[in-house]
């Protein structure tokens, strides 16, 4: 029965209906309780299973039971993908290589919880089983092979596992045990809308949900029961994002901790952190809408934005704290730099004095040789000089000697 139509049945401050004819409480007392024994009827939307890709009535289980299993799959997929980056981060040979394995459990884990998690628990298995198929395909022929290198076919591996792992958990849920028709569409799918740039801007099979118009009678026990269940699935959701958010801000920090070298690319990480925190809270708004009706998970969500704050107010003075000892590292590195071009330009000084001071002294050693083989050149020629010119007058005196000798011979003859 329509909720308006049990309160216009109540009396108010005793007012008569439109015919005029009074209401007494034991009349409403007798209607209540009319409806409470034949149990009143609401209406409810419904989900479908699309007869195109898997028939209806090979299912072995009913909505809320499938919503469950889906939502308990979150996990223990999530830590299948953390567990194996981290192992490709361990092993990756360079940075490039770590920061891309970073961002594939940084992406691919909130991308797998939001596909656990959808409201139709039929996109949820459909959903989730598209989302490993497209993360195959783009480190295997995409270009998350060109980013991961020789590590892809690793992660190629961890998605094949998952995608095997949901196909085992959707067989589990029919009575055939055949899902391959579910499969081949999940693959086509893929195929038809791969990851282009990253995990994080693929598109879902959210638009193929064909949220059915159409009202099917619940009885009020019903209703109950799947209230309870959307209380269940509400609160596992909350533990999930709680337990998840501290994670994923560490890697985030992380992510910003490789990229302090790279300045260049500081905006896209700042973006990357904003997504996350503009995901979670998406999230906390989703959730807030839904806590209204439900006063025992209001208290669990009001206290999350606060962690969402702390975590952010954390995450921010961690940058902080990076920035601050980049910046000190650089000023001792340029002190240290300069310092030793202090050094070695005092070292080049006094080589190049010592180096004058053994030129001048060869010059000068050079000069003294010279003088001295001037000088003695000098007094050789003087002596030879000397010598020539004392031989030339002795010379000179003897054959003065001679002729006069001669002269005065031939005198002492010729006389009488």
């Amino acid at each position: 029965m329509n909720p308006k139509m049990v309160l216009a049945l109540v009396p108010t401050g005793g007012r008569e209906r439109p015919n005029n004819t009074p209401v007494t409480s034991g009349a409403v007392l007798v209607v209540i309780l009319l409806l409470a024994l034949g149990g009143c009827l609401t209406t409810t939307p419904i989900h479908k299973m699309e007869e195109d890709v898997h028939a209806s009535t090979d299912l072995a289980v009913n909505t809320q039971q499938i919503r469950v299993r889906m939502r308990a799959l979150v996990e223990p997929l999530s830590a299948v993908i953390v567990t194996n980056a981290d192992r490709i981060r361990e092993t990756a040979p360079n940075r490039d290589v770590q920061r891309e394995a970073l961002l594939f459990k940084i992406q691919a884990v909130p991308a797998l919880r939001e596909a656990l998690f959808r409201p139709d628990p039929f996109n949820a298995i459909l959903d989730s089983w598209v989302l490993t198929q497209q993360m195959s395909d783009y480190f295997e022929t995409g270009r998350g092979r060109t980013a991961l290198g020789d590590a892809a076919p690793k992660a190629v591996a961890v998605c094949r596992f998952l995608a095997s792992h949901i196909e085992e958990v959707a067989a589990s849920m029919t009575f055939s045990g055949d899902v391959a028709d579910i499969g081949d569409f999940a693959r086509k799918w893929a195929a038809d809308h791969p990851i282009r740039d990253s995990i994080a801007g693929r598109e879902s099979t959210v638009s193929l949900v064909t949220e059915t118009q159409l009202q099917e009678t619940f009885s009020t026990t019903q209703v109950a029961g799947s209230l309870v269940v959307t209380t269940d699935d509400l609160i596992r959701r909350l533990d999930v994002y709680s337990d998840q958010l501290l994670h994923e801000a560490r890697w985030q920090a992380e992510l910003f901790a490789m990229d302090l070298g790279r300045i260049y690319k500081m905006e896209e990480t700042l973006l990357l952190a904003e997504q996350a925190v503009e995901s979670a809270a998406v999230a906390t708004a989703t959730a807030n809408r839904l806590l209204p009706q439900l006063e025992a998970a209001l208290a669990a969500a009001e206290s999350a934005p606060d962690l969402m704050a702390s975590e952010r107010v954390a995450a921010i003075a961690a940058l902080v704290q990076e920035v601050d000892r980049s910046l000190d590292f650089v000023r001792e590195e340029r002190v240290a730099a300069l310092a030793q071009l202090t050094r070695e330009r005092e070292a080049a000084m006094m080589a190049l004095r010592q180096g004058i001071e053994k030129e001048s002294l060869r010059l000068t050693a050079d000069m003294e040789r010279i003088s001295q083989k001037v000088v003695e050149q000098a007094f050789i020629r003087g002596v030879q000089l000397t010598a020539g010119a004392l031989i030339a007058a002795f010379i000179g005196l003897f054959v003065l000697l001679l002729a006069a000798r001669r002269l005065f011979g031939n005198t002492g003859r010729g006389a009488p």
